[in-house]
């Protein structure tokens, strides 16, 4: 194998020297003389700051809560599914419109099973549903409440 001559080993070695102090030199100046920093200053105006008005505490007001209606505590309301009740084995007349005036459309039996699709509404000393059962549309109209119990 052949040898290489010895300088080829020794440039690049002194390039690698050579870069160095180069880059050592650098370092040391420091920054050049003649460059000029340009600085520009904005005069702000002094305006004394003012006091401000501590704000006083807005009371609390706890709102008094609606009071829930007793139907609506036992469960009477649109979409709740009611059954005949209390007639003590009569039939219970299912009215045209709310009201002890108003014509009998047909009687329901005790125990019947009904849902509340409209209500209340209050006439002659009664509290009073629109009711339609499941099965038929043709049994609906208005029940007192008194006779009708709200079913779980």
């Amino acid at each position: 194998m052949k040898r290489l001559p010895p300088w080829w080993v020794a440039l690049p070695v002194a390039l690698v020297v050579w870069m160095l102090g180069v880059g050592v030199l650098l370092a040391l100046r420091g920054p050049d003389a003649s460059a000029q920093v340009n600085v520009a200053l904005t005069r702000i105006p002094y305006t004394p700051a003012r006091p401000t008005a501590t704000p006083s505490p807005t009371p609390t007001v706890t709102p008094t809560p609606t009071p829930v209606p007793e139907y609506v505590a036992r469960g009477f309301r649109p979409g709740a599914v009611v059954q005949v009740a209390n007639t003590d084995g009569a039939r219970l007349r299912i009215r045209e419109a709310p009201g002890l005036e108003s014509a009998v459309r047909f009687l329901a039996y005790e125990g019947e099973v009904f849902r509340i699709v409209e209500g209340p509404v209050e006439k002659d000393g009664y509290r009073w549903w629109y009711i339609m059962a499941p099965y038929s549309t043709q049994r609906a109209g208005w029940a007192a409440e008194p006779f009708l119990e709200v079913v779980e």
